[in-house]
């Protein structure tokens, strides 16, 4: 693309996407990540080969306990029961607003204290107790 046939170009891929323009700034990339990041901000996009993406990704801790979303990425505990089931699921959100939550099915869930029991607290100053609980922490 050069400045003489941006506009060529720029005429190709609204008509593909049928929409107004956004503003009068538009960024020119073949990387979804960065695709994904400039359609989350609203920003105008434009591709070289007309590949763009069609849904926006985000990620967010899902409780799979309690089924709770939660959008600090830092939480290890959920908010609503307390316990620590929170995974990383993925969010997709498609042009019409539909949000749609994925999560790892082949994710192996933490089996501590079913085949043995937890220890007990020892205390003191340089323990190293289980965290089981976020008013533990």
């Amino acid at each position: 693309i050069t400045p003489e046939n941006i506009a060529l170009h720029n005429l190709q891929i609204s008509k593909r996407q049928n929409d107004k323009p956004r503003s009068n700034v538009a960024t020119v990339t073949t990387d979804f990540s960065v695709q994904n990041v400039l359609m989350q901000m609203g920003c105008r996009l434009l591709t070289l080969q007309g590949f763009s993406i069609t849904t926006i990704r985000r990620w967010v801790m899902r409780c799979y306990g309690c089924a709770t979303v939660s959008d600090d990425m830092g939480r290890l505990f959920c908010p609503s029961c307390g316990n620590s089931t929170l995974v990383k699921a993925g969010v997709k959100i498609d042009k019409s607003g539909r949000v749609r939550y994925r999560m790892p099915y082949k994710k192996i869930f933490n089996n501590r204290g079913t085949k043995y029991s937890i220890p007990l607290p020892r205390g003191g100053r340089n323990n190293n107790d289980l965290k089981l609980r976020e008013d533990v922490v």
